[in-house]
């Protein structure tokens, strides 16, 4: 009889130790569900342009210090977001610029946004091998344009048709090959 008491009072603290547990972990996540919601580039749901939306209006410089802005996008525009901290966009730069290099739109019908947090001089390799075939627009997070597109992960493409709305738009690296408006 003393041992079966003995595992009860094991069993009840054990499972008492277990729900305070619990209790902190549903604690942290409802923490970082605010964080997230807080974050300025808005949540999943509206994360980004579909095909068929148009962006917001927005104005920049490039780095060639060219004005620019929504009317500067042309028919077959496409618009690429990338991070320098961001592994996937690594992945992607050099199939990006390859697909602006050999198609017929020129470095006018290509826009690139690199997107910094704090060290803009992290971004100077991207910058350096995007500037070839595309304008380059350096901004921080929750920039003008990126929030015109509503872009809230990297790499993000879009291609816009001759209406300048969006056409196609793909957050996957290996999806770019597909993306071709005529």
């Amino acid at each position: 009889m003393p041992v079966l008491v003995a595992v009860l009072i094991v069993v009840g603290v054990v499972s008492m130790v277990n729900l305070l547990l619990t209790f902190g972990v549903i604690g942290r996540l409802r923490e970082h569900t605010e964080k997230l919601s807080a974050w300025p580039l808005g949540t999943a749901a509206d994360s980004t342009l579909a095909v068929g939306d148009s962006p917001g209006d927005f104005a920049a410089t490039t780095t060639e210090d060219e004005a620019f802005d929504r009317t500067s996008l042309l028919g077959g525009q496409v618009v690429g977001f990338f991070s320098p901290n961001c592994d996937s966009c690594k992945d992607l730069v050099p199939k990006f610029v390859e697909h602006a290099a050999t198609t017929a739109r020129g470095k006018g019908r290509v826009l690139a946004v690199v997107v910094v947090d704090n060290d803009e001089g992290a971004a100077e390799s991207l910058v350096r091998s995007l500037e070839p075939v595309a304008r380059v627009v350096t901004e921080r997070i929750g920039g003008a344009i990126s929030s015109a597109f509503k872009v809230s992960g990297f790499p993000a493409v879009y291609v816009l048709d001759n209406s300048g709305t969006v056409a196609a738009s793909r957050l996957a690296p290996d999806s770019q090959d597909r993306m071709a408006v005529s």
